[in-house]
């Protein structure tokens, strides 16, 4: 049996874009966008009509490629397959078809599977192969070229479980041919492209690299979030503090929520307390007056909580429904509204959480905790991606510049951010985000009062699940730090943990440490940690 390998089980991932590496064939030559639709109905696959498909000019395999994206869209992928492995048959001389193809087989790849491995590799070959062989190449093949290869890299990622080294073939691949000026591109598939090969140096350790792509597109004016805050942890990696912290101001002056935790990181490891909120903005501060009905406003709230504790939830409903019905203005009314949607987050109605908080979030600057239900709401309900969650995330902790307005007074302040920063740690790790795991986690940590410890059952998890990512990026002595603070410190009996200890520990070399602790783990349970050790045991006897 082969030895199982921390990375196998700490799975170092690039957060796949879902792009579209394709572009439309006709005289435009425009982008085409697959519609998300397209990836998850299941339908049955029709006898294939060949006549229907017939190849008699090479326009033909242009309209059989836009017979393959409408099945896609229309949920019918093995269709959709089976139409341009037909263009293949016929020696299809574009480029688009191979990059397609492979796309569609990595709809149909889940992490490890490599049933279409080879087929794609083939596929991919024989695109390189035509690439090479064109005596004319135009922007349209170049831009299939990279599409080809990012195709192939995530069908790689996939059966490597995102944690082997081949993919950067691909990647350097991509950037060896880059023959676009991305200042005069529209092609946000291609400034995506580039974008996600920077992270997944960054994710690799490489900073100097990372850093170089990351103010290229900086440069061309690409300031959104990701890149002004990416540059700003590059500078911190590279231990150029001081240009890092500018970076973080700018994008701080930007309003940049990850600005200001890459901040407060960098501050506090310099011993220094750093705290921020956002600036209220000027149109918003005609609502700050007090209000004609403010203290029956916060009786009503009052009343209600008193209901919750004696469990009369239908009541202390009503009692907030009346406090919104008499509310001045929108942070009344914002409050009320959370009020509401809590008793209906506490029975676990998430649906019900989401249809009244996504009302209330869509009109900007609401009470805090509105956009920590719906975050937990979406959370626990399926459908809902990563970058909708970061947007709920950001406005929240952007909406503590209200926090005195809604009378949060420190308990409940440490409350909100601590939750805050801990589901968005966790749902880092559910799309294997490693640097935002540690980010957020240790702005939790910041959070983490005593009090909060006793009312938080899982609070715990933030230490692991960033022992967890430190380990899946090969920083194996902070991993081991939090995972030792887990199982010494907290007393927390957890096999995964004691077993990834052990692993580490095997990594070091310390094989007598490697074993105590896989014997722990194995004392809970784990097979895994069995299979280590007896790997371990054999090894010794060679």
């Amino acid at each position: 049996m082969k030895r199982h390998n921390l990375n196998k089980y700490l799975l170092f991932v690039l957060i796949i874009f879902s792009l579209v590496a394709c572009g439309n064939k006709s005289d435009e030559k425009k982008d085409l966008n697959i519609t998300k639709e397209g990836i998850s109905k299941e339908v049955k696959v029709e006898v294939f009509d060949e006549k229907k498909y017939e190849i008699k000019s090479e326009k033909d395999f242009r309209r059989n490629n836009d017979y393959a994206i409408a099945e896609f869209n229309n949920g019918n992928l093995d269709k959709a397959i089976n139409i341009l492995e037909f263009n293949l048959i016929k020696k299809s001389t574009e480029i688009y078809d191979y990059t397609l193809l492979i796309q569609f087989y990595t709809k149909k790849t889940k992490p490890g599977d490599n049933t279409y491995l080879k087929k794609t590799k083939e596929i991919y070959d024989k695109g390189v192969e035509l690439y090479k062989n064109k005596k004319n190449l135009t922007l349209l093949d170049e831009k299939d070229y990279v599409y080809l290869n990012f195709n192939m890299a995530n069908m790689q990622d996939l059966v490597d479980r995102f944690n082997k080294e081949e993919v950067f073939i691909f990647y350097e691949k991509i950037l060896k041919n880059w023959n676009f000026n991305l200042k005069k591109t529209e092609n946000q598939n291609l400034i995506s492209i580039y974008k996600s090969i920077a992270d997944r140096y960054f994710f690799r350790g490489n900073y100097n690299a990372s850093y170089k792509m990351y103010k290229y597109l900086y440069e061309l004016g690409k300031k959104d979030e990701d890149i002004v805050s990416l540059l700003g942890d590059c500078l911190v990696e590279k231990n150029q503090l001081k240009e890092a912290e500018k970076m973080y101001d700018e994008g701080m002056e930007l309003g940049q929520v990850d600005s200001i935790v890459g901040m407060t990181l960098l501050k506090k490891n310099q011993g220094i307390e750093y705290t921020v909120n956002f600036k209220i903005p000027e149109e918003e501060k005609k609502n700050l007056e007090k209000t004609k009905n403010e203290k029956k406003f916060w009786e009503y709230i009052a009343d209600g909580k008193e209901l919750i504790v004696k469990n009369e939830k239908e009541k202390a409903i009503e009692n907030y429904e009346a406090a919104y019905n008499i509310a001045d203005n929108k942070y009344q009314k914002s409050r009320a509204k959370y009020e509401i949607a809590n008793v209906y987050h506490m029975n676990k109605d998430y649906d019900k959480v989401i249809d009244i908080c996504k009302k209330e979030v869509e009109r900007e600057w609401q009470f805090p905790g509105m956009y920590g239900l719906l975050l937990s709401a979406f959370i626990n309900k399926d459908g809902y991606d990563y970058e909708q969650k970061k947007k709920v995330f950001e406005q929240g902790i952007k909406s503590f510049g209200f926090k005195e307005l809604y009378r949060v007074d420190d308990y409940l302040e440490h409350e909100m951010y601590f939750n805050f920063y801990s589901m968005m740690s966790s749902s880092a790790k559910n799309h294997r985000d490693y640097p935002s795991i540690i980010k957020y986690s240790k702005m939790a940590e910041l959070y983490l009062i005593p009090k909060l410890k006793e009312n938080d059952k899982d609070w715990e998890y933030i230490f692991i699940d960033r022992a967890f990512a430190y380990a899946a990026i090969k920083k194996y002595e902070l991993s081991l730090k939090d995972y030792l603070y887990v199982v010494n410190d907290l007393k927390i009996k957890d096999a995964e943990s004691y077993n990834s200890i052990g692993l580490i520990y095997d990594i070091k070399g310390d094989k007598s440490k490697a074993k105590e602790y896989y014997k722990k783990s194995i004392k809970l349970g784990s097979e895994t940690a069995e299979n280590n050790l007896k790997e371990l045991e054999k090894e010794e006897k060679k």
